[in-house]
């Protein structure tokens, strides 16, 4: 079975109450969940966030590291 990383749109309606996305985003924001909005408008909010499993600091050490090159 796949986990998914993110909430579910039924979770992220029974979370904050709302169906809207522009609703959703405010909830989350008044509740003090993080969040990231997807190119769409919908809010992602990462499973761990909520679970507690991980800090934001874990999710951010798992991201791929990138260089940048000065020109």
């Amino acid at each position: 079975m796949q986990q998914r990383i993110g909430l579910t749109p039924q979770e992220l309606t029974f979370v904050t109450g709302y169906t809207r996305a522009s609703n959703q985003r405010t909830a989350l924001m008044e509740m003090g969940i993080q969040f990231k909005v997807r190119p769409d408008g919908t809010p992602f909010v990462a499973r761990a966030t909520l679970d507690g499993t991980e800090t934001q600091e874990d999710t951010a050490n798992k991201l791929p590291k990138t260089i940048v090159k000065s020109i």
